[in-house]
């Protein structure tokens, strides 16, 4: 069986509910940033912060054993790279390219543009 992965274009913006608000109080200011991108598996760290940042909330830790560093990714989408062994490359016009192994196909590269 063939499988697609869509790019989601705005993922981050969408909108923050009571109950996201609510883990973001009772998680942000101590708990592992693993923690928080579980219990917000398709926030990316840069949009948690931008919106606790909004809520008036400080952090107190810089605990990280999430194994990711790349702050535009999600939790979900670091995944999903994981699972299939992909690797996120970032250029400087901020297209993304994966490095994608492909059953039948050998190696190829697979371009997701990011911009606009």
């Amino acid at each position: 069986m063939d499988g697609l992965y869509l790019y989601r274009k705005e993922a981050g913006r969408q909108p923050w509910s009571e109950e996201d608000e609510h883990v973001l109080r009772d998680l942000y200011p101590q708990a592992d940033r693993l923690a928080i991108l579980q219990a917000l598996p398709t926030r990316s760290w840069q949009s948690i912060i931008a919106w606790a940042n909004d809520m008036g909330l400080k952090r107190y830790t810089q605990l990280n054993t999430s194994g990711i560093h790349d702050i535009l990714l999600c939790w979900k989408d670091a995944q999903l790279l994981q699972a299939h062994g992909w690797k996120k490359e970032e250029k400087r016009d901020h297209t993304a390219w994966w490095d994608v192994d492909t059953l039948d196909q050998g190696s190829g590269r697979k371009r997701i543009d990011q911009s606009a």
